[in-house]
């Protein structure tokens, strides 16, 4: 059952971003939405592609919905010229997350028991 609102588990993967030496190399924009217990990732953009850095955000951001029992919502978008969109879907499909509104957006549900 979820015990934090959306704005403590922004703080909290924030806090944990910056632990881990994170929070300069990725940036992760998420927001509230109209619906309790869903948070919107709007942008997960690192400084260097292919360090690893999104990698490990994500990592960090699917396990504290998954504590959470967040779904996260978003809209696959590039941000930039070099990203192929059928690309930047398939590397979210790996982390766990499905194509709803006819390809428009993506969701992924919170993965009871994954990260404990």
């Amino acid at each position: 059952m979820q015990t934090e609102s959306a704005d403590l588990f922004i703080e909290r993967l924030q806090t944990t971003l910056s632990k881990i030496r994170l929070s300069d190399l990725v940036a992760v924009d998420l927001s509230a939405t109209d619906q309790e217990g869903v948070i919107a990732l709007d942008k997960i953009q690192t400084q260097e592609h292919g360090k690893g850095h999104a990698k490990c955000a994500m990592r960090v951001l699917t396990s504290i919905a998954d504590d959470l029992e967040y779904e996260i919502k978003l809209f696959p978008r590039p941000l930039d010229e070099e990203t192929d969109k059928d690309r930047l879907v398939n590397w979210y499909k790996r982390w766990g997350f499905v194509s709803v509104d006819n390809g428009e957006a993506m969701v992924r549900k919170a993965q009871w028991g994954s990260s404990r």
